[in-house]
């Protein structure tokens, strides 16, 4: 595919239906909380590529201000778990599940959809998904290592969940369309957060530490109800 490939995830923003309790989080101190993300991994990725992918996703992250935690969370796929996956969960914990192309059907996600991100009842990011072997073709397509564009694309649906659903822009690491120059960018530690989202994002898990605090979080299970974000990362000619 030219390298004037246009591609991006279709973000979906779901609706979900069950309950976590409310977990302590571990906060670096009073002034900055830690983002809990579990990740979990249904498209049997290799471990290794995980962990970069993760170490990516933190980098980015962390450019714009989001101190954040990670673990490997046990699927019918992966054994890897870490023992604060079986702690209860609250509004400072993110889900980040990887999906293969069987699973991105079974999720009547589009052919050109890379990832979704999902929300509570209340309007609260919960839940986020990255097709795998979406994010696999891509950087083939583009000759780029496939860890960088993989963790580009955790962060950027990450950044969907603390941002809300109207949170595409017209350029950088939230924008609507990637193009080749989007992924040249990852590729040199450029495709990033801006200032105003850093600040957003800061001030929701702010937000979100308060309410970890005072009660439990109410979630639920997906639905067959979901409204659409706007493309991204979508193929164009």
């Amino acid at each position: 595919m030219p390298s004037k490939l246009q591609t991006s995830p279709s973000s979906v923003f779901v609706v979900l239906t069950a309950a976590l309790c409310l977990w302590g989080v571990v906060t670096s101190d009073a002034a900055d909380p830690v983002l809990n993300v579990r990740v979990y991994d249904y498209a049997d990725v290799e471990p290794n590529l995980v962990r970069k992918a993760q170490r990516v996703a933190a980098e980015v992250l962390a450019k714009a201000g989001v101190t954040t935690a990670w673990a490997q969370c046990r699927t019918a796929v992966s054994e890897v778990h870490d023992a604060s996956c079986r702690r209860p969960a609250d509004a400072l914990v993110l889900q980040m599940r990887l999906h293969n192309e069987t699973q991105r059907k079974a999720l009547q996600q589009g052919p050109r959809d890379f990832g979704y991100a999902a929300a509570s009842a209340t309007g609260l990011g919960v839940v986020a998904g990255v097709f795998f072997d979406r994010a696999k073709t891509l950087s083939e397509n583009h000759r780029r290592d496939l860890g960088t564009v993989l963790g580009h694309l955790v962060a950027h649906e990450l950044g969907h969940l603390l941002l809300g659903a109207n949170s595409h822009a017209r350029d950088g690491l939230m924008a609507a369309v990637w193009r080749g120059d989007h992924l040249q960018r990852a590729a040199m530690g450029g495709l990033r957060f801006d200032e105003s989202q850093g600040m957003a994002m800061q001030r929701q898990i702010g937000l979100r530490a308060v309410e970890s605090e005072r009660t439990a979080v109410t979630l639920a299970a997906a639905s067959d109800r979901a409204v659409d974000w706007p493309p991204c990362l979508r193929p164009g000619d």
